[in-house]
């Protein structure tokens, strides 16, 4: 593979695809100053969020091409890590927020490292076996570590961020944080999809030995892989602790990482903007069916099948 420089982050593949990306941006913009309801906005914030785990979650699934069903594990750490030093480390101090959310980033990311290097001879379903297993023993150490992350109790009082004097009180407040720090994860990820790493990823997902004949350096690449989509994980787990204002182990159930999975396989693996649309579409489908409870996993289970069989590279996917 020639390695080349990154190119243009903004370049466009034609006239409609540039009209419509504006389009989106301008419409999401203006949407919590058009819609001010409450329930709108909340369910907003919950797109947001879930598109910033599926941009991540896909370079590992899409770009990678290994199905990783331990994310909740990556999102509960930079949760815990952010909430804790916010309560127990700086709490009265505004800028705690902003120093806590990256070093949760952070902590997650050495995680995917942690995780990356015994995934990296094994593929297939003992790969999303280890990882379902990180995903579980994490969530077991929320539960029984007590002296840090309060254990069944979880975290409290979890202050709400600021910016000097202005306070983040209501939920259109947190649109706007949620849709800035979608924006700041999609910018080096598109980044990166273009650039020779991104390529790199692929040629690794379509012929491994392939691309280690061309000099691709396997085990680098896939810790990276793992590393970046482990950090921006973290970073959305951040914002759920300090939207909730509360943690618990049962946000981090195995269930989460698959209905993650779900939203890049719905859109298209390995596309950014199928990944926001999956997340997108999921998080309305899943409100919808709230109603019918643990039912709706089985409703989501059928529509997964169908899906496979119809779409395989998903709904928007070639």
């Amino acid at each position: 593979m020639e390695r080349t420089a990154f190119p243009g982050l903004f370049r466009f593949q034609n006239r409609r695809s540039q009209v419509t990306i504006l389009g989106l941006l301008a419409l999401a913009v203006v949407f919590p100053l058009v819609i001010r309801g409450d329930y709108p906005v909340h369910m907003a914030n919950f797109v947001l969020y879930n598109m910033i785990l599926a941009v991540s979650l896909d370079i590992v699934a899409g770009f990678l091409g290994e199905i990783s069903f331990g994310h909740a594990g990556f999102i509960a750490i930079g949760a815990y890590t952010t909430a804790i030093l916010m309560t127990k480390v700086f709490p009265d101090a505004w800028w705690g927020f902003w120093v806590a959310l990256p070093i949760g980033g952070v902590m997650a990311a050495a995680a995917g490292v942690l995780v990356g290097f015994p995934a990296l001879r094994i593929s297939g379903q003992y790969f999303f076996m280890v990882t379902m297993g990180f995903g579980e023993i994490i969530r077991f150490v929320l539960l029984n570590w007590h002296e840090v992350t309060n254990g069944a109790m979880g975290v409290t009082a979890i202050p709400t961020p600021s910016i000097g004097a202005f306070v983040f009180s209501e939920r259109w407040h947190f649109y706007w944080l949620f849709l800035a720090i979608l924006i700041l994860t999609l910018i080096p990820i598109v980044f990166l999809r273009r650039s020779y790493i991104g390529r790199a990823w692929i040629a690794i997902r379509e012929d491994p030995v392939a691309a280690e004949a061309m000099g691709i350096r396997l085990t680098a690449y896939k810790v990276m892989a793992f590393a970046i989509s482990a950090f921006f994980a973290g970073i959305g787990g951040g914002l759920l602790g300090i939207y909730l204002n509360y943690l618990h182990p049962s946000n981090f159930l195995a269930t989460e990482s698959i209905l993650i999975l779900t939203m890049v396989l719905l859109g298209g693996p390995g596309l950014i903007y199928g990944a926001l649309f999956g997340a997108a579409l999921m998080t309305g489908l899943s409100e919808v069916l709230r109603p019918l409870g643990d039912a709706r996993m089985l409703f989501i289970g059928a529509m997964m099948m169908m899906l496979m069989i119809l779409r395989p590279r998903g709904i928007l996917g070639k």
